[in-house]
């Protein structure tokens, strides 16, 4: 049973790609640390979600405690074999207004 999973933050000037780590657990939580406290009225499906090979979205749920995002999982849980993509848009922001 694996899952790998891809971090993509759209911005306005870079997109970066990297494997942000792989599962064996299907009902995963993953946590995001920022390097400042996030603006949690801006957290939506439209600034951060999780989408599958086929582009699909997961139905993830997500927490702000401060700088951290935990997303849980969808309540199926994760596919196993399946590829993950976590995406963090440029609509997401830092408690004092700025973009992350």
């Amino acid at each position: 049973w694996k899952v790998d999973f891809y971090l993509i933050t759209i911005g306005h000037i870079f997109q970066l790609e990297t494997n942000v780590g792989t599962t064996y657990e299907p009902t995963k939580q993953w946590s995001i640390s920022f390097s400042t406290e996030i603006d949690a009225s801006t957290v939506s499906p439209s600034s951060i979600y999780v989408t599958n090979k086929a582009g699909q979205k997961a139905a993830v749920t997500t927490k702000v405690d401060g700088s951290k995002i935990y997303l849980s999982a969808p309540a199926s849980g994760y596919v196993s074999g399946e590829t993950y993509t976590l995406h963090i848009t440029d609509v997401l922001k830092a408690k004092s207004g700025s973009k992350l």
